[in-house]
């Protein structure tokens, strides 16, 4: 397996096949991904874009902002999207993690889950400024606490 950067700017790393000196085929899990210099998972065929930004509550807190963001055109997914989706691979599960972005509530009960093992997980919600607590495994949160913070920049 070799690594390509292409692009300007935002690079781009392009998986290849070192066997047979082609990019990898898009069957290859795991290995037909692209990656930004922000963190960002984005399956080719996928149009959901997750992104992993560190980040602090305002009290201090610090956890891994999971952005999520539709890429059609329409801004329209299916249940098929779920397919393939997996969260990016530098989320630090020792911290709590806080989901945000448009989605489908079908969309954020597949983040939540599979964010389960973090130390803790909030949803956003823009009315309340913060990150609303629904699963935790550390009592420095509870469910139901609403944490305050502002959005980290891209």
């Amino acid at each position: 397996m070799m690594l390509t950067f292409v692009g300007a700017g935002s690079p781009t790393i392009i998986a290849h096949n070192l066997q047979y000196n082609k990019p990898a085929p898009a069957h290859t899990t795991g290995h037909d991904m692209i990656l930004s210099q922000h963190s960002t998972f984005v399956h080719p065929m996928n149009p959901i874009e997750l992104k992993i930004i560190p980040n602090q509550t305002q009290d201090g807190l610090a956890y891994q902002h999971l952005r999520l963001r539709i890429t059609t055109q329409d801004g329209i997914i299916t249940p098929d999207d779920l397919q393939g989706l997996k969260l990016p691979q530098n989320v630090q599960l020792s911290q709590g993690i806080v989901i945000e972005g448009r989605g489908a509530i079908w969309l954020y009960g597949y983040l939540v889950h599979e964010c389960h093992p973090a130390a803790w997980v909030g949803c956003y919600d823009p009315r309340l400024e913060g990150a609303v607590v629904v699963a935790t495994h550390k009592h420095e949160v509870s469910v139901g606490q609403v944490l305050k913070l502002s959005l980290p920049s891209d």
